[in-house]
């Protein structure tokens, strides 16, 4: 281990021997070497064995894949060794640091985010965003909500109050994005939206707003979710929608998910956007 941290790899193969039931302090003793472990092993009998091995690697912190081929094992190498694609991301979100009302995450940290994905992750209380948004410039917000109604097939009982509170906040997170360059936002919108008296409206319109303008807005500051949007994203160039899977029914091959809310441009950034109506979910955000 101690020649291993003289070398400073980039990535580390670990080829187990053919004939051993117990790796001993291994695991312990490697830790968290920060960077790419590829476990390759190569006694198909002893499979469980070395994959135990990996599973504590990991339980250490460590960044290990496993295989069980040499062709496997270049694979791995060669995902490894290929620059992050979100290199150089920014996200921001908004509630206590990784600990959402909804979805927490208390095994992670920002550091862990940013070595496993290469994004810079920030967190920033719900009560500086609400101090924002009363500065907010209503017109601004009018003349979004204008736009929303005028695209819409159809509006149903939806107060202009209503969709300007919202707009407000789209407005909010736009220029915060712009002026901070970031790609990515979230809101510990359950955090709030519960109360009897929010800081804040319903941020559901202003993500939907958001993703189809290439900014990834993920639900209830979900950081496994924002994250894994970035990368969908990143790899389809088209916006993502999270969603929770509400049944299936393997006899007509249907599924059914539902979340708020979708974007309009799931068939990519300049595909015409899809058809919407505008009506009111959560008693009074419009969608």
């Amino acid at each position: 281990v101690r020649t291993i941290r003289e070398q400073n790899p980039n990535i580390l193969l670990v080829i187990l021997p053919r004939m051993t039931f117990s790796f001993g302090k291994l695991c312990d003793t490697m830790g968290d070497l920060n960077i790419p472990v590829i476990v390759l092993a190569v006694n198909p009998g002893l499979i469980p064995i070395d994959a135990n091995l990996a599973s504590s690697l990991r339980g250490n912190g460590a960044n290990v894949t496993f295989a069980i081929s040499q062709d496997q094992a270049l694979k791995r190498i060669r995902i490894a060794a290929t620059p992050c694609i979100l290199e150089g991301r920014r996200a921001v979100l908004y509630g206590r640091p990784f600990d959402s009302s909804t979805v927490t995450s208390h095994n992670l940290n920002e550091e862990l985010v940013y070595r496993r994905t290469r994004v810079k992750i920030q967190f920033r209380p719900l009560e500086e965003l609400a101090a924002l948004y009363n500065e907010v410039d209503t017109k601004k917000a009018v003349k979004e909500m204008e736009r929303w109604k005028r695209e819409a097939i159809k509006v149903t009982g939806v107060p202009d109050k209503t969709m300007i509170d919202s707009c407000r906040l789209y407005v909010l997170l736009r220029s915060i994005i712009e002026k901070e360059g970031l790609n990515a936002v979230s809101i510990d919108c359950l955090g709030f939206t519960l109360s009897p008296n929010p800081i804040l409206p319903y941020p559901c319109l202003a993500f939907a707003r958001l993703r189809d303008e290439g900014i990834t807005a993920a639900c209830e500051a979900d950081v496994c979710a924002m994250l894994s949007s970035m990368f969908l994203e990143e790899i389809s160039r088209r916006p993502s929608f999270m969603c929770n899977l509400m049944s299936v029914n393997p006899r007509d091959s249907r599924i059914t998910v539902s979340h708020c809310v979708a974007p309009l441009r799931l068939k990519g950034y300049d595909a015409p956007q899809m058809e919407y109506r505008l009506s009111l979910i959560h008693i009074s955000e419009p969608t």
